[in-house]
């Protein structure tokens, strides 16, 4: 007793330092909870399998902080209530057997604190969750119900914090008294859910009295198009404190369907495929639009939706393959336009498809390491950028195929070289002929005197680019430079989102093509941006959580970490170009950061059963984002194998 000090612990583990330790055992030790010592634990960073068996604690002392901790064996202890549980989020793995002052109760609390919990006690929670979320749902329906018939109308004018308690307390007691669902066993629990959601639903009113909280909470009367799994709410009202809502102005838009069409073996209890890039098709008369037909990639699956009616129209699946990138080109096929889609992914393979026929017809083996980011130059129709994981760049002919036989003959034409990141995102300026690349060490340009525009034909030998430049930014860190997201808003104008800086820049090309031109030899040189604006985004260490521009309506779009969707309508920002000018002297920064013109928020989802699905009250991450050209609709992929399709009413 009292000898768990970091010494003890180095010795039974072996290493040299605490912050090394990934799997700590220490059985059968009579601790108590004044031996877990948070000056010794916290140290403890690494830490994911923690084993307690067999001691005398009553839980994991306030102070604990364990952040990467998944599995934990706390049973045969003395604990009696699990509401510390819940500052362990990151369980996936909890054996609590042999406590025996838990109850029946007890676990199920444990399901609902534990939002990622796969195994209690060894048991796997399929029919625990089922029942958690069920029994969310039918609770919120008979509380709201009460609430209606005997609380409705004891809404005071003037709230005070006094009378929002006391009100909260009268209907607490009254909804324990009146609510009654599931069996006498699960008494405990149900009270305890009854109180937590009487307490939010009085606050909801209050903030909200008007609204029904079954808009907010579960919307029954909406339904998905796509067969497999997840509808959205259709209508949110809440604006709630403390989270982010709706602005007051721009366009508005509301979850129109949401989807699971990259799920493994077509599955609708697949939510951890990762859904990674998303694109609408080009229209073949107006290169300036788009159509609502959008390709989306994840897992193993490339998948083409109307967004209009939400149905698929077109699944492409690879066996062993995980698909990173999509991008549309319109080709010139036995003398007709058509759109052909290239897909690229973990296994370096292009694979070219043409979904008018339904099918893919064919692959190209560039690169022998993952491709994360595909680009078609504007110069030219076939010749697509491709940049894979270990920072090759390579612009290739893909060749426009013959028809029937589909054959087509594709080279490589320029290496791009000189970095050693891993490029994420692409953008040819029509200025010039450069290529921007955002990588994971920053904002590259190579500049290519035009070669890229007037590519000599017949050429054999690949041309090596190595006129490469850095381009940073002004406030921005060395150690946080990754750029993962960047955007044309309009023949000058570039949005760039540096990683974990909470903003999105914009600036003129125009400002730095000078030095850029002046550039000479492989040396690489480093050039400073002018900021011409500072949009504020979500203060957030995610990373890859991409953006987009619609050039018809001077807008930019992002997601963000928790499922929000940033919207900045930028036709004001842009009038005033004409009369900003950079200092020659130094890079400058805006005065001001500007604010997003509106910004929607997660929805609440149900399955096709009706069920809340309360793995997503938190929310998920947005990795890429797209519209089409007029921008009545909006498309997201999701880390947790959703397409969200968001349309403008």
């Amino acid at each position: 007793k009292g000898s768990l000090d970091e010494t003890f612990l180095l010795k039974i583990t072996g290493v040299a330092k605490l912050d090394q330790i990934e799997d700590l055992r220490l059985c059968g030790l009579e601790l108590c909870d004044d031996d877990l010592r948070p000056d010794v634990l916290n140290k403890l960073s690494s830490l994911v399998e923690l084993n307690l068996s067999g001691n005398r604690l009553t839980c994991i002392p306030e102070g604990i902080v364990l952040k990467k901790l998944q599995y934990l064996d706390i049973s045969n202890n003395r604990v009696a209530s699990v509401e510390w549980v819940k500052r362990f989020p990151g369980l996936i793995d909890l054996d609590i057997f042999g406590n025996i002052g838990l109850t029946v109760d007890d676990r199920y609390k444990i399901t609902f604190l534990l939002e990622n919990l796969n195994r209690l006690d060894r048991k796997g929670l399929e029919e625990s969750d089922k029942l958690r979320e069920t029994f969310t749902k039918k609770l919120i329906v008979r509380i709201n119900n009460l609430w209606k018939k005997e609380f409705a109308d004891n809404i005071p004018d003037d709230s005070t914090e006094k009378d929002v308690l006391k009100l909260q307390n009268e209907f607490v007691q009254r909804a324990k008294a009146k609510v009654h669902y599931g069996p006498n066993s699960l008494k405990g629990y149900r009270l305890w859910r009854i109180e937590a959601i009487a307490k939010e639903l009085v606050l909801f009113k209050i903030e909200c009295p008007g609204s029904n909280l079954l808009l907010e909470i579960v919307d029954d009367t909406s339904s998905s198009e796509e067969n497999p799994a997840v509808k959205s709410e259709k209508k949110l009202t809440r604006k709630a404190k403390n989270r982010h809502t709706e602005e007051t102005c721009g366009d508005v838009f509301s979850p129109f369907s949401f989807l699971q069409c990259h799920s493994k073996d077509n599955g609708s209890s697949d939510f951890s495929t990762q859904v990674w890039c998303c694109s609408f098709e080009p229209d073949i008369e107006e290169k300036s639009k788009t159509t609502n037909l959008v390709a989306t990639c994840g897992g193993d699956t490339v998948c083409i939706t109307e967004c209009t009616t939400a149905k698929v129209q077109m699944r492409f699946q690879q066996k062993n393959e995980e698909f990173y990138v999509v991008a549309w080109s319109t080709l010139n096929i036995n003398k007709h336009k058509s759109n052909i889609l290239v897909a690229a992914g973990c296994l370096g393979f292009i694979h070219l498809l043409h979904p008018k026929q339904g099918l893919c017809y064919g692959r190209i083996n560039a690169h022998s390491s993952p491709i994360q980011t595909v680009m078609f130059s504007p110069y030219c129709p076939t010749h697509l950028l491709t940049g894979d994981k270990k920072g090759n760049v390579y612009m290739i002919d893909i060749d426009v195929p013959t028809i029937p036989e589909y054959k087509f003959s594709w080279k490589k034409l320029m290496r791009f070289v000189g970095i050693d990141a891993t490029p994420l995102k692409f953008c040819i300026p029509p200025i010039g002929g450069y290529l921007l690349c955002a990588s994971e060490y920053g904002l590259y340009c190579w500049k290519s005197n035009d070669i890229m525009k007037t590519f000599p034909r017949g050429r054999s030998s690949v041309i090596i680019n190595d006129n490469l430049s850095e381009l940073r930014f002004p406030g921005t860190k060395m150690e946080e430079s990754m750029v993962d997201a960047l955007a044309m808003l309009t023949d000058d104008m570039l949005a760039t989102k540096v990683s974990q800086q909470g903003c999105i820049f914009l600036w003129k090309f125009s400002d730095v093509e000078p030095k850029l031109k002046a550039t000479k030899g492989n040396k690489v040189s480093v050039i400073t941006v002018p900021v011409f604006k500072e949009l504020k985004w979500s203060n957030t260490k995610q990373c890859f959580i991409n953006m987009a521009a619609c050039v018809p309506k001077c807008s930019i779009i992002s997601g963000d970490e928790v499922g929000n969707i940033w919207i900045y309508n930028l036709s004001d920002a842009l009038e005033e170009t004409s009369s900003y000018k950079a200092k020659k002297s130094k890079a400058i920064v805006p005065d001001k950061i500007t604010e997003p013109s509106r910004i929607i928020p997660f929805p609440k989802c149900t399955n096709t059963s009706g069920d809340l699905l309360l793995k997503f009250k938190k929310g998920t991450i947005y990795n890429d984002i797209s519209c089409n050209s007029d921008m009545t609709f909006i498309v997201v992929t999701a880390d947790t194998n959703l397409v969200g399709i968001y349309k403008k009413v």
